[in-house]
């Protein structure tokens, strides 16, 4: 029987462990925690039900195979009918993005000259280059506008990351693709091909969570492994004899889980270069602040998604969600809960302050935009000092070295949300693919 090591608990992980042990391998998941998960960690406290890490999944296909295969369908729990609307913070005071062609024509998030200048965009000339940033992509086809305020807190509220550093390339390959095979963005949109996916079944949710919050996938994943092994870290990575040693235990083969810089001192030994480049991944710090409110506290009606901060805006938070707006039973049904986030790439050194500070900086600036009266009823706080992965210009270099180093050792495979897709969902799509190779 093939013998496979799975190192890292995160979502990667347990679905690399999952689909390897359905094989009939026998698989051992190493994880140096006292819990398994890793950024999914959903926290019920004092009637409130709320996540440390991701909030929600994007649908596609590989998802709802891996939900139905583990039993979860009847837990699924979609969004609310408010969450499709989005807000951004314009002139000091919430927009609603446009969701339609109609409302584009009236939005208060946008001026009549940034929407005028996006009807430019099948016109203006195609030169994608892999060396441009996010921000020089979007300026160049829809406009500095649009760069400002719609990318900018689209980018925040995706990576926590400044869109002048982000690879176009790297972080959002569709547009550029749309660009390199349509010579538009929108006309890539209308008209161009679409890449085939794995078909999402009629009927379900694009965008969901579970009755019991996030980590209802994660207990079903872990339900179904047998050999498990917590606080249980990873000191040594070997080759040896066509296989590898783990903690001084031989395997067959390895699934490599972690995050980047873990990832490199275990695979130092096999390649120093790789370890170099994947070493050097940036995570901006980020914390995360919940506070519930008194709906009769609350002026604004949060009826939506939430609300983004562009940089030009020139406030202290990155946005938040309107937590228990998006899902049922997220509060007591008198209060509002929101997530709001501190930090990022555009203000990493706010994580520096204590968690009071953070705290009263987070809820002073939401009651500020919200128009929200008296002191929260509620309050928490989780701080990330490494949160999201940069996908920078020149991470090339880090994927290519990932390549080099899955090639030069037959057996091992890397699956992490620094390589090929920060969310949940293309860390699920991503885990077919390397549990594929890993028995190859």
């Amino acid at each position: 029987m093939t013998k496979v090591a799975v190192i890292g608990g995160g979502i990667s992980g347990l679905c690399v462990a999952y689909r390897v042990q359905k094989t009939g391998a026998a698989v051992t998941l190493f994880d140096g925690a006292d819990r398994l998960g890793g950024n999914i960690h959903t926290i019920t406290n004092k009637g409130y039900l709320y996540e440390y890490g991701p909030n929600s999944l994007m649908a596609n296909g590989e998802i709802f195979e891996l939900i139905d295969d583990i039993g979860l369908t009847n837990q699924i729990l979609a969004t609310k009918a408010a969450a499709k609307t989005r807000y951004i913070l314009r002139d000091g005071e919430p927009a609603a993005l446009p969701g339609s062609i109609v409302q584009g024509l009236t939005t208060k998030a946008f001026s009549v000259g940034g929407r005028l200048r996006v009807l430019k965009e099948p016109f203006i000339a195609s030169r994608t280059s892999p060396a441009e940033s996010v921000y020089e992509f979007i300026e160049r086809r829809i406009g500095r506008e649009m760069a400002d305020y719609a990318i900018d807190p689209f980018v925040s509220g995706i990576y926590a990351g400044d869109p002048r550093k982000l690879s176009l390339t790297n972080a959002f390959p569709k547009f550029y693709n749309l660009e390199a095979t349509s010579g538009s963005l929108i006309k890539g949109a209308l008209l161009g091909k679409r890449v085939p996916a794995k078909p999402v079944p009629v009927g379900m949710p694009k965008m969901f969570s579970f009755r019991i919050g996030m980590r209802a996938l994660v207990d079903a994943i872990t339900e179904r492994l047998n050999d498990v092994r917590l606080e249980t870290p990873v000191d040594s990575l070997a080759k040896q004899d066509g296989g590898f040693i783990v903690n001084l235990e031989k395997f067959d083969r390895v699934a490599l889980c972690l995050p980047a810089r873990p990832s490199a001192k275990l695979i130092h030994s096999l390649d120093t270069e790789a370890a170099r480049e994947i070493g050097s991944v940036y995570y901006p710090p980020v914390a995360v602040i919940y506070a519930a409110y008194e709906k009769q506290q609350v002026s604004f009606d949060p009826d939506g998604f939430g609300i983004l901060i562009p940089g030009p805006e020139k406030r202290k938070i990155l946005g938040a969600l309107f937590s228990s707006s998006v899902f049922d039973d997220r509060a007591p049904e008198n209060e509002h809960l929101f997530t709001i986030f501190v930090g990022g790439s555009r203000n990493s050194e706010l994580c520096e302050k204590d968690d009071g500070a953070l705290i009263d900086l987070a809820t002073g600036e939401l009651q500020s935009i919200l128009q929200i009266t008296g002191s929260p009823v509620f309050t928490d706080i989780k701080r990330w000092e490494r949160s999201i992965p940069q996908y920078n210009i020149g991470y090339e270099k880090v994927t290519q070295a990932v390549e080099r180093l899955q090639d030069a050792n037959s057996g091992l495979v890397v699956c992490s949300n620094f390589y090929k897709g920060i969310a949940v969902g293309e860390c699920v799509k991503n885990s077919v693919a390397a549990a594929t190779r890993l028995l190859a």
